[in-house]
């Protein structure tokens, strides 16, 4: 062709090396001509394209075998590229689709025109990227191919036609189409804005609530257009909040309809992002709550309007509730007490301890109901309120707080107090009439036997003089005498006793003492209360007990009542069982979740009680004679008063469990109820909840006691609640509530041993009885040559505080009820008459000379009254108020330590308790006997060094840095330790005792372990 004049620019010329190597000449065939013009040849000009066409058949392989789709076309739109990856995708192989149009062939109608812009674009330089390309396989199913239009260009530049590569997205499609269709049809509002805050998600839900089509938003300002202008800057703030990545949850979110009424959304702000993880917008899913908010309104105007007054405070005990009945009420308004804490500001002193368990107690989900609930007013007075605290919860459950609705009962407060005070009066009249002629009763006996036995001593006396022997009538004359006087201590020491219990039942008969609810466990009680009353039993009586073993079973009572209820009963049996065997019992079954049927009673081989008799010798004054028999050793009769408090106490256990809720209870309160069978069983009224007897008791009966009479069982049963896990954890922590001692005092033996000088206080208004307790601490000082003792004396508590402010004293007695009336009296007598003449000791001085001892104490009580410093109002401080004022006056001036005991009648154990709670070192009886004090002081000698009242000098016990000694310790012997484990010790005086000592006895331990046999410790 170029030959004939017809060149050829850019073909591929092949050419071959010498070497036969082929070689691509990319050459231009030009037309050679001579001076004429002929054609005389052909000349090429070349380039080595060799390495080029190398490079493209490279470039062509990869495009050809890479895993993504990849089409190509020229500038009329046909197709050049369809790699392998493309003809699995659509199904055509490349010799069906080269040179067809991509467009008009493989594109559904209703796409073409969009795809054809879009290949115009790219052959124009305007190339696309990410652009959706709907593409028809041969099966003719539709593929949506992610694709970027890119020009392809010659080596000139010149466009030369279209080359994409692509992504199946068909998949990601379809599931994109159901998460929208998803987010469509959810009955939730989503609402979803891009990074302007135009709206760019809307499903049906929120076109239903909101009023307004897909369309209407789209596009539009969510906040802007939709939103009060009120609420703008907050709901804007979430938003960006949420396109910086910091996402918001249960947010309130108003929203306005259509139709201009608005909604409340809680909504969870949410950030979009790409397939990149850039944030894209901010999608939110919400809750209509408009309702739910218009109801808590509705809530808390029908609080804010109720008749009742109604309180809440939050998680800290700050008010956040109170409603207009508490206003008005109280004098205070919401913006008074908003904020401020309930039981600091408005509750006054001496309830504010009681108020706040109970709040943190419905903090921790337990409720109280009924608990009277004293408020303060702005005119500082109180009134009462009855509320319910119940515990208020969020929309997660949790414990927000707690608030009580309320009843003023201040006015019927006053008229039940007005009633009761009448009844009480009532009552008191008529217990005292009934009280007064059995105290009448007993005075009289033993006054007559005191007469009787003075008479007896004269006579004794007589005769001794004029007995033929002189020499030795007058030798048995004092044996006479002792046994003469022991009865006469017998017969007084059971008037005491009977008096004691009588004033026990009329404090339970009247209602003045109040149950407590603590953890206590079974097994150990029942064992102390037998350690307590084992030397009661006679020789021939063995102490058995069949309960639960210690540290195994723990229930909510109270342990006083039980203590003294089981004390009792053992006292009782020991009284009237001479032979064979008394049994403590304590059986226990499951009586629902929370709770145990609890049979707690003592069974004896006794004489027994007749049917008929059973109701009638649970009253006091009924059964047996009112004084001792000289002639009968152990011959002491009941008088019926400690089984008529016995079964006082079996109702006052009994009644809480029969009653659906105790008034102003701030008590665990099990979830459970009781077995319906159980509650059917114990389901009877107070008045049969009392004590049970069963008498006589045969052979084939559960509690029979053999080697003895016909048997008593007596006994009461009744539902108690169990305690819960972690009440009992911190009772085995610290179960007394005290401080936990540093010295294991059971490691030690401790021996009463004085030396040096002691001084001490003796406190009462009658001087007998000043002189009785004087008495004592002369015998101390006789049997111990090593100590002197200085005694000093006061007629008032008052008195005694003063005296404890200028002297020292090491012990002090302090009677409990002393008399206003005398000292005021006494006051009176002094200031009209003279003191005598001779010098009158401020104290009298005790020492090793018996005699001397004697003579000094008469001079000293003889006018004793001139050297008291009797003021006006003495005898106006009880004895516990007394100790307690010196305790606080010698810890705030950091005075030294001293024993201070209480010398009492004995009376219920919650007196007990009160004593030892104002500080009181332990109970003496009155009367006292010398070793009553002894016993005291040395079986609590461990317990006081631990307290700091005393002190240790190495092994001896001190006070006053070793100047004067009380005792001795050193360690227990094995021998000892090994007979001791396991057996029972009697308490220390500060618990509960045998009443008619008060003070722990010299007995040995009752070894006992449950349902075995123990012997007893020997008969009173």
């Amino acid at each position: 062709e170029a030959l004939n004049g017809k060149e050829t620019a850019n073909f591929e010329f092949p050419l071959m090396t010498k070497a036969g190597v082929r070689l691509e000449v990319l050459l231009n065939a030009t037309t050679r001509r001579n001076e004429q013009g002929n054609i005389i040849g052909v000349v090429g000009i070349g380039q080595d394209i060799t390495g080029r066409i190398a490079q493209e058949r490279e470039y062509s392989k990869l495009i050809d075998s890479a895993n993504a789709p990849i089409f190509g076309v020229d500038t009329q739109g046909k197709v050049t590229i369809w790699n392998q990856c493309a003809m699995r995708l659509v199904g055509y192989s490349t010799d069906e689709v080269m040179g067809h149009s991509l467009v008009q062939e493989f594109i559904t109608p209703e796409h073409r025109s969009r795809v054809q812009g879009v290949l115009d674009q790219a052959l124009a330089g305007d190339e696309t990227a990410n652009f959706e390309f709907p593409l028809m396989t041969k099966a003719s199913v539709r593929l949506e191919v992610l694709l970027n239009a890119t020009t392809r260009r010659d080596e000139q530049g010149n466009v030369i036609g279209v080359v994409g590569i692509g992504q199946d997205i068909t998949g990601r499609l379809a599931q994109e189409r159901e998460y929208s269709r998803l987010i469509d049809t959810a009955n939730a509002p989503i609402f979803g804005v891009d990074t302007q805050g135009r709206v760019n998600v809307w499903n049906q839900c929120a076109v239903r609530l909101v009023g307004y089509s897909t369309e209407e938003v789209m596009g539009h300002f969510l906040v802007k257009e939709f939103i009060r202008r009120e609420h703008q800057e907050k709901v804007q703030a979430v938003l960006d909040q949420a396109l910086h990545g910091e996402e918001t949850a249960n947010f309130d979110f108003p929203l306005m309809t259509k139709t201009g009424a608005r909604l409340e959304i809680l909504l969870n702000a949410t950030c979009r992002r790409d397939e990149h993880g850039n944030i894209i917008g901010v999608v939110g899913i919400g809750q209509d709550i408009t309702e739910r908010i218009a109801q808590e309104r509705e809530f808390s105007k029908l609080i804010d309007s109720a008749n009742a007054p109604i309180f809440g405070v939050d998680a800290e005990g700050k008010i956040d509730v109170w409603n207009q009945c508490a206003s008005i009420l109280t004098g205070f308004s919401k913006s008074d007490v908003f904020g401020r804490r309930l039981v600091a500001e408005f509750v006054s002193a001496e309830y504010r301890d009681s108020v706040d368990d109970i709040l943190r107690n419905a903090l921790m989900g337990i409720e109280t109901a009924n608990f009277e609930f004293p408020l303060l007013t702005s005119g500082d007075h109180v009134v009462e309120v009855l509320l319910n605290a119940t515990t208020r919860r969020d929309a997660q459950d949790k414990v927000i707080g707690v608030v009580g609705i309320g009843q003023d009962i201040t006015d019927a407060r006053a008229k039940r107090d007005a009633e009761m005070k009448q009844r009480a009066a009532e009552a008191a009249t008529a217990a005292q009439a009934t009280i007064s002629a059995h105290v009448y009763h007993e005075i009289r006996n033993v006054v007559g036997s005191v007469l009787a036995l003075a008479d007896r001593a004269t006579e004794a006396v007589d005769l001794a003089l004029i007995e033929d022997d002189s020499e030795l009538g007058l030798k048995e004359l004092p044996k006479r005498v002792r046994e003469l006087t022991d009865h006469q201590r017998l017969v007084c020491q059971h008037a005491v006793d009977t008096l004691n219990d009588m004033l026990d039942v009329a404090k339970m008969e009247n209602g003045t003492y109040t149950p407590k609810h603590e953890v206590i466990d079974l097994g150990e009680l029942c064992r102390k209360a037998a350690a307590l009353q084992s030397p009661r039993m006679r020789p021939r009586v063995k102490l058995e007990l069949n309960v639960p073993d210690t540290d195994k079973l723990y229930v909510i009572s109270d342990s006083v009542l039980l203590l003294q209820y089981l004390s009792n009963l053992l006292s009782n049996a020991a009284k009237f069982t001479a032979k064979g065997g008394v049994v403590l019992v304590c059986l226990v079954r499951e009586a629902g979740p929370n709770w145990l049927e609890v049979t707690l009673g003592v069974a004896d081989s006794g004489p027994g009680i007749r049917q008929e008799a059973q109701r009638h010798v649970l009253r006091a004054f009924t059964t047996g004679d009112a004084l001792p028999q000289e002639d009968r050793v152990g011959g002491t009769k009941s008088t019926g008063i400690g089984l008529r408090l016995a079964d006082l106490i079996a109702h006052t256990i009994a009644e809480p469990s029969l009653k659906p809720a105790q008034e102003g209870a701030s008590v665990i309160r099990p979830e459970g109820t009781l077995s319906e069978c159980v509650a059917e069983e114990l389901g009877r009224t107070a008045r049969d909840a009392g004590l049970r007897i069963e008498s006589p008791l045969d052979e084939k009966h559960e509690h029979y006691v053999p080697n003895g009479g016909a048997g008593t069982f007596i006994y009461f049963q009744s539902a108690i609640q169990r305690a819960p896990p972690e009440a009992i954890e911190r009772h085995r922590a610290n179960p007394s509530g005290e401080p936990l001692q540093e010295e294991d005092i059971g490691a030690y033996v401790y021996r009463n041993e004085f030396a040096g000088t002691m001084k001490v206080l003796v406190i009462d208004d009658q001087r007998t009885m000043r002189q009785m307790v004087a008495m004592l601490y002369q015998k101390i000082a006789i049997e111990h040559p090593g100590v002197s003792i200085d005694c000093y004396t006061a007629m008032s508590g008052e008195q005694a505080v003063r005296m404890c402010r200028t002297h020292r004293f090491h012990i002090i007695t302090m009677d409990q009820q002393m008399s206003n009336e005398y000292c005021q009296c006494l006051m009176d007598e002094m200031s009209m008459s003279e003191p005598p003449q001779e010098e009158i000791p401020q104290f009298v001085t005790f020492g090793s000379d018996k005699i001397a001892n004697a003579k000094a104490r008469q001079a000293y009580f003889k006018n004793d009254k001139w050297i008291h410093d009797i003021q006006a109002g003495d005898g106006t401080l009880l004895g516990h108020e007394a100790i307690r004022q010196i305790r606080k006056e010698m810890h705030d001036e950091n005075r030294p330590p001293m024993l201070i005991f209480n010398l009492t009648g004995n009376l219920l154990e919650a007196d007990r308790v009160m004593f030892l709670e104002v500080g009181s070192s332990g109970m003496l009886p009155k009367p006292t006997k010398l070793e009553d004090v002894l016993n005291l002081l040395q079986s609590n000698m461990g317990l006081y060094v631990n307290q700091g009242l005393l002190q240790l000098s190495e092994d001896r016990v001190v006070m006053d840095g070793g100047a004067l000694q009380l005792g001795v310790r050193y360690l227990r012997d094995v021998e000892e330790e090994t007979e001791d484990k396991g057996m029972l010790t009697v308490p220390w005086a500060g618990g509960a005792t045998q009443r008619s000592a008060g003070a722990p006895r010299e007995t040995k331990p009752l070894a006992i372990a449950a349902n075995a046999a123990a012997p007893a410790a020997g008969s009173e």
